[in-house]
């Protein structure tokens, strides 16, 4: 008898979470400073594919802003 991992398993329970609650305005992908921004990916880390600026940065940003870094 195969078992699937716990950790496994939450994660494929967290993608069918995040597949139904993407709503008509959700985008997947953004342009912001000339680069693509990956919409599925939290604030903090999508801000890092723009040139220029790190996870410390972003961070700072989004407390500044006050976003929820635990958004996508």
């Amino acid at each position: 008898m195969i078992r699937s991992t716990p950790k496994t398993h939450s994660r494929r329970a967290r993608w069918l979470v995040r597949s139904l609650v993407s709503g008509d305005e959700f985008q997947h992908i953004l342009r912001v400073l000339n680069t693509n921004v990956d919409g599925k990916q939290k604030v903090m880390y999508a801000m890092t594919a723009i040139r220029g600026l790190g996870r410390r940065f972003s961070n700072l940003v989004c407390k500044k802003a006050e976003v929820d870094m635990k958004k996508r």
